[in-house]
């Protein structure tokens, strides 16, 4: 069992130069991998995290892992440790990435952002929803999953 003055080391990261800090995040935004929960039930007794998915299948796969995702994510985590000469830890990676994945399918679903391919609604429903009232983007007509999305959790793998 290490020393209390060793274990705390290792928990707040060892000192390091700034392009070791910029390899680990590098590589720490390559490799991620995540789940994304979403809580709750929509309309009609199908849940938010099954909509999620049918969308996903039907192409508006608000969730996924793309280079421009990882290289928000990389941007986001290099935004909140500038400065620092430690190594942050997993635990601390880990949940920057989760909150800039979560920041980046929630751009997605709002329609600020759109580095994925999000296939047209059909004719028909397109003008019923327009007809309804509804001049939401893509994956939101009443802002349901969308508030569900924003308290989802996401998991580093």
């Amino acid at each position: 069992m290490p020393a209390d003055g060793a274990f705390s080391e290792r928990r707040i990261g060892r000192p390091a130069t700034a392009g070791e800090i910029e390899r680990l995040i590098r590589l720490y935004s390559q490799s991620l991998k995540y789940t994304i929960a979403i809580p709750g039930e929509h309309d009609g007794g199908l849940t938010n995290q099954a909509l999620f998915e049918i969308l996903a299948k039907q192409g508006r796969d608000f969730g996924a892992n793309n280079r421009s995702l990882r290289n928000y994510v990389a941007t986001e985590i290099r935004i909140h440790l500038e400065g620092t000469r430690r190594l942050p830890t997993n635990e601390d990676l880990d949940a920057l990435a989760a909150r800039a994945v979560l920041a980046r399918i929630m751009s997605r679903l709002h329609g600020k952002v759109r580095d994925i391919t999000v296939r047209r609604l059909t004719e028909a429903y397109a003008r019923a929803k327009y007809k309804a009232g509804f001049r939401t983007p893509i994956g939101v007509r009443t802002g349901a999953l969308y508030y569900a999305v924003a308290e989802a959790a996401v998991t580093i793998e």
